[in-house]
């Protein structure tokens, strides 16, 4: 799932230190990590869009440190699925930009 820019169906958000973005940010590394690929470390969100659709889609450029690699921060583009009606939360894709 990809979420493209459509200024009709996506929006930027606005406060990006805002705790429901940074939880989300959070849990999104937190996931990425469960599969293994890397040991990140949360530094803070760059920039993100969200989706209303049966939920929200939050589409965010991460910044985050590898700790085993001892590297400085690089971005990290998460897509997030927030069910809201059924408070759970996805991870849909998680990538290096």
């Amino acid at each position: 799932m990809e979420l493209k820019s459509c200024p009709l169906l996506s929006a930027p958000i606005k406060d990006l230190s805002s705790p429901e973005v940074l939880d989300i940010a959070r849990f999104a590394v937190t996931e990425n990590n469960k599969r293994g690929e890397a040991k990140l470390q949360f530094v803070k969100v760059v920039k993100g869009e969200s989706q209303v659709v049966a939920g929200v889609n939050y589409k965010l450029v991460i910044a985050a440190s590898d700790a085993t690699a001892g590297n400085a921060p690089g971005n990290y583009e998460a897509v997030v699925w927030d069910k809201l009606a059924a408070h759970s939360r996805q991870l849909v894709s998680f990538k290096k930009v």
